[in-house]
């Protein structure tokens, strides 16, 4: 069986970092790559990285907020180009809420068809919290994280209910839907975007995502998203302590789980 790679592309957020870019995450799988988000400069980065963005398989947008679909628009932009043809016949396929389609209908209101490429080059899948898909190798199941009204969380399965499972919420504060998102993940990707001595109802803070951690039997946890009022808390320490297995991007992009 082929290996699994995570890797995350953009680990920052909607704050300016000379160093993180905002949040893109990459699935690749037999073939299959998966983008879940797309924040400013995610392009360029999958370039660097080798991955041509006329071969991206999928891209899945947890919600329509800056720092998670900007890069979508020049995606998009981008397959108009004469001359810039997808790798094959198939197209991309893209995944959103509806409220994330309707901003996007907003953008081509104003950008007109140049975000409206053909139909043999995008396919466009727009989903309620609790449906699910079949996409490429993946079983999709999706909830709505406790955000914004835009919001959709996945859970991405080898079809046949096969391991891994790996649960990118996107942005969320507690709520029922990460627990249904991340039971008994191998990789849950979550954000941390708060200490705790300045919780945003939104959003999660280190012990709220230990509490997430313990309440969903999360195998390995990558913490991703944080601001600058969080950085300096010791993450490592704090889930060492408690006996949890977690992964921490510090001050870095590009961070590779092969998972098997």
């Amino acid at each position: 069986m082929a290996d699994l790679t995570l890797r995350t592309v953009g680990t920052g957020t909607a704050f300016p970092d000379g160093v993180r870019t905002p949040t893109c995450n990459l699935i690749q799988y037999d073939g299959f790559s998966l983008v879940v988000d797309l924040g400013s400069g995610s392009l360029h980065k999958l370039a660097r990285l080798g991955l041509d963005p006329r071969t991206i398989s999928a891209v899945c947008i947890t919600h329509a907020h800056f720092d998670h679909l900007t890069d979508l628009l020049p995606l998009l932009f981008a397959l108009n180009v004469p001359g810039y043809e997808r790798a094959d016949d198939t197209p991309l396929t893209l995944v959103m809420s509806a409220e994330t389609h309707r901003l996007l209908e907003g953008a081509r209101a104003v950008f007109t068809d140049w975000l409206q490429p053909p139909p043999n080059k995008v396919r466009e899948i727009v989903l309620q919290p609790g449906d699910s898909l079949e996409l490429g190798p993946f079983s999709v199941e999706t909830a709505f994280p406790h955000h914004t009204s835009s919001s959709l969380g996945y859970r991405f399965t080898l079809q046949a209910g096969r391991r891994p499972v790996l649960a990118i919420p996107g942005d969320s504060g507690p709520c029922d839907a990460l627990s249904v998102l991340c039971r008994d993940a191998d990789v849950a990707i979550m954000e941390c975007s708060m200490p705790d001595s300045w919780p945003l109802p939104a959003h999660m803070t280190p012990g709220s995502l230990l509490d997430l951690a313990h309440a969903a039997d999360i195998r390995h946890l990558l913490v991703t998203h944080r601001y600058p009022m969080v950085m300096g808390v010791d993450l490592p320490q704090l889930f060492e302590e408690a006996g949890r297995r977690m992964s921490l991007p510090d001050d870095m992009d590009e961070f590779t789980i092969p998972v098997h």
